[in-house]
């Protein structure tokens, strides 16, 4: 039995900019007082402290408290509806396909099992779930998700499957990469080619 994880943000999707011209739209009707600059100049600073965070640490930081930190006037149960709200929203809007759906049946019929490793901010486990399972047939029951494990890529937890992957493809040598520290050999996919990929998986 062998197995492949991946991760998903710049591996398997990209980001769609519908969700984020409507996800602005809907903040708006919580607050509109917020500006679209301020709420992208808030966002990236805070991925960023977790990018760090996850990093060097293996640490997840929690998109509630973030959010209390950009929203310091909401009170709690509106910035949970609008996470919830958001959610349902990237779902309706979801990410753009990098790598093909064709690519996961390669390697299934290779015979991998197929696993997701991901770490989150903004988006819950729960929706990224959602879009993996309608777009590349993967269960949540095969996917981590640092909001839901408690820990982030670097650390271990995240690359534990019930089969350990020979390979975890990603496109950050820093989270993704950590993998080698576990025996998975990391393929970047910001080096290599689809066909590349394939020949690597279908000749293991």
């Amino acid at each position: 039995m062998k197995a492949i994880s991946l991760d998903f943000w710049g591996t398997l999707c990209v980001s769609n900019p519908h969700f984020r011209e409507n996800q602005f739209k809907l903040l708006c009707q919580f607050d509109d007082s917020i500006t679209f600059d301020y709420w992208l100049t808030q966002k990236t600073y805070y991925k960023k402290l977790a990018d760090v965070e996850a990093q060097t640490k293996g640490g997840h930081i929690d998109r509630l408290g973030i959010n209390k930190r950009i929203f310091p006037n909401w009170h709690t149960k509106d910035i949970e509806e609008f996470m919830l709200l958001s959610d349902d929203m990237f779902v309706k809007y979801p990410p753009f396909n990098h790598l093909p759906p064709s690519f996961i049946e390669i390697a299934r019929q290779a015979g991998y099992t197929i696993y997701v490793s991901s770490n989150t901010v903004f988006t819950s486990g729960t929706a990224l779930s959602r879009v993996i399972f309608d777009k590349f047939g993967i269960p949540k029951s095969h996917c981590k998700f640092s909001d839901e494990v408690g820990k982030a890529k670097i650390d271990a937890s995240m690359f534990e499957f019930q089969i350990k992957p020979t390979f975890h493809i990603g496109d950050n040598p820093k989270t993704d990469g950590a993998s080698e520290r576990y025996g998975i050999t990391f393929l970047d996919v910001t080096k290599l080619s689809l066909a590349q990929l394939i020949k690597i998986v279908t000749h293991d």
